[in-house]
């Protein structure tokens, strides 16, 4: 085995040291942070009239946001297409430095059925501060729709959502 000569042991650890302490920053790495869901809404498949519960009957696919008196953020986010079976849940992050609001709709059933259908979805999260922020909100059906908004205490809209209608069934 050969040994390493004082040099190059050295050299070896003042070069480890220079990465280790260029590696170590006070800057973030990591800027998006999960926001807490406060509510949540599913309507269920709006085709089964006998458990289905709309939040619209409205049949143009469309968001609607508000903020809440606690100084939150509504979003609901109607007819959305997804599998018939889908059971939906959405996750909700915020990227810190460019005030990127993503929510992600999901459907965490491994059911399929043979058939698709509109959901009405309502996500409610915790506290905002006041200023724009960018709206990303993206699906399994890669229909991903993104608006501005300029959050504060008075914050109202509606945005319709112009996509090519499908058959349902």
């Amino acid at each position: 085995m050969k040994k390493c000569s004082i040099l190059a042991c050295s050299i070896f650890l003042a070069s480890a040291s220079i990465l280790l302490n260029s590696c170590s920053s006070n800057e973030t790495i990591e800027q998006t942070t999960s926001l807490k869901i406060s509510s949540f809404t599913n309507s269920g498949c709006k085709l089964n009239v006998e458990t289905a519960k709309p939040l619209t009957n409205d049949p143009n696919e469309k968001v609607q946001y508000t903020a809440t008196e606690d100084g939150g953020l509504k979003i609901s986010h109607f007819n959305v297409y997804f599998n018939c079976a889908a059971d939906i849940y959405t996750e909700v992050a915020l990227d810190n430095d460019s005030k990127t609001i993503v929510i992600n709709e999901k459907n965490k059933s491994k059911e399929q059925a043979d058939c698709m259908c509109n959901f009405d979805i309502s996500t409610e999260v915790k506290k905002l501060e006041d200023g724009k922020y960018t709206i990303i909100i993206k699906n399994e059906a890669e229909r991903d729709f993104t608006f501005d908004i300029n959050y504060n205490k008075d914050l109202k809209g509606e945005i319709e959502i112009q996509r090519p209608k499908y058959n349902l069934r």
